[in-house]
């Protein structure tokens, strides 16, 4: 009940967040502030990352909003087909100051505000630019995790509108590696996004491509100068909940790790002391074949038919193949040798050439590797017989 309400809720709040500019445009008074907002990750797998937002407060003319670059609409036809295909258009939504911190409130995920160090040209030329890019004609962007998303976009802002720039030179951090750091509390999430995403995520990232995450943006404005001044002026923290996001880094005891070394521990008593001719081993293998096939598809889809950039070359399909759907509906000995020997052979490869595969596996694969290694073998040997 409690995760229905909360989806109830962020419904109910998207669609207050989803509205157009609705006062006419003014110059801003001398009142006027500017400020970065950076949220911490939340509880939910869209959330993981953090959030950015870009708030307008000028009491002079009674407005206090934020700029939203991560809004999205349900009512979107075929959505769901969209949102897994990545063709869903994201675009930038406005809301009031107060309702925006009720949301994260509500989450217990503390909000940081960096106030900007601008004058009134700089604050008007911001403004001016979130106002032009929220118009019908210019809000909408086809969202990418890596390189366009909500806080991508605030950064550009501060190129296109001031020339803040970011260095686009290569870091020791990789993709994968920036994404870890957000991890640790979270195993079974890491394990999935290891799985899914390829070998892009191996790439270094520069400076500039570190602002996909909201904290790397927040930390790279606290260096950055407009002219001969810091460009923050401050930084508070507008609600705290340190010790609930301490909480989230917390390594739990159940994680893929565990799980899979006493499958393989199974596989090892299954392999050495149960007959291989037991109707009930053949439907567990054929149950873990199925598994394997069924995620390679998705992994096959998600390269080669959507355009997530985050998910091509993904070189978990050197083990994880559909071959393993033709295993799943023929028995031991309608198997044919080739396919029980490529599948070994491939599996074989990932694991020996781990280190030089351009793709960081999750350490979770092994034990599943050595299972599958077993498993295969025994199905060669009963053709054999």
């Amino acid at each position: 009940m409690r995760i229905l309400n909360n989806h109830i809720l962020s419904f109910l709040l998207l669609s207050l967040l989803c509205c157009s500019p609705a006062f006419a445009q003014k110059p801003l008074s001398s009142l006027a502030e500017i400020s970065l907002l950076t949220c911490d990750p939340g509880n939910q797998l869209y959330s993981t990352f953090g959030h950015t937002g870009m708030r307008v407060n000028d009491p002079g003319q009674e407005m206090d909003i934020v700029f939203n670059y991560g809004m999205f609409s349900f009512n979107t036809p075929g959505f769901y087909r969209k949102f897994l295909r990545g063709k869903l258009d994201y675009h930038l939504g406005m809301q009031k100051y107060g309702i925006f911190l009720r949301e994260y409130n509500h989450y217990s995920r503390s909000v940081y505000e960096q106030k900007l160090n601008l004058d009134s040209l700089e604050r008007q030329r911001i403004f001016d630019f979130l106002v032009n890019n929220s118009k019908e004609e210019n809000r909408t962007y086809k969202y990418d995790f890596f390189f366009d998303n909500c806080s991508t976009r605030p950064r550009d802002v501060f190129t296109q509108s001031l020339g803040i720039e970011f260095p686009d030179q290569k870091t020791d951090k990789t993709f994968r590696n920036l994404l870890d750091e957000f991890l640790p509390g979270l195993p079974w999430s890491d394990f999935g996004i290891d799985l899914v995403i390829g070998s892009v995520a191996d790439d270094k990232a520069s400076d500039l491509h570190q602002t996909f995450l909201p904290a790397y943006l927040m930390k790279s404005l606290e260096n950055k100068k407009i002219g001969e001044k810091n460009f923050v002026k401050s930084t508070s923290n507008v609600l705290d909940f340190s010790e609930e996001q301490e909480k989230r880094f917390t390594r739990p005891w159940f994680t893929p790790m565990l799980v899979f070394i006493l499958l393989l521990l199974l596989e090892v008593f299954l392999f050495f002391f149960v007959d291989k001719n037991s109707k009930g081993l053949k439907w567990y293998d054929k149950f873990c074949f199925l598994i394997l096939g069924l995620s390679s598809l998705l992994l096959f889809v998600m390269w080669f038919f959507t355009d997530h950039i985050a998910t091509k070359a993904n070189w978990n399909l050197l083990w994880i193949h559909p071959f393993y759907l033709l295993l799943a509906f023929k028995s031991p000995r309608t198997s044919a040798n080739w396919l029980l020997i490529l599948s070994a052979v491939l599996t074989a490869a990932a694991l020996v050439f781990w280190l030089v595969i351009p793709q960081q596996y999750h350490l979770a694969f092994i034990p599943i590797m050595i299972m599958l290694l077993m498993k295969l073998y025994r199905w060669w040997k009963f053709e054999q017989v």
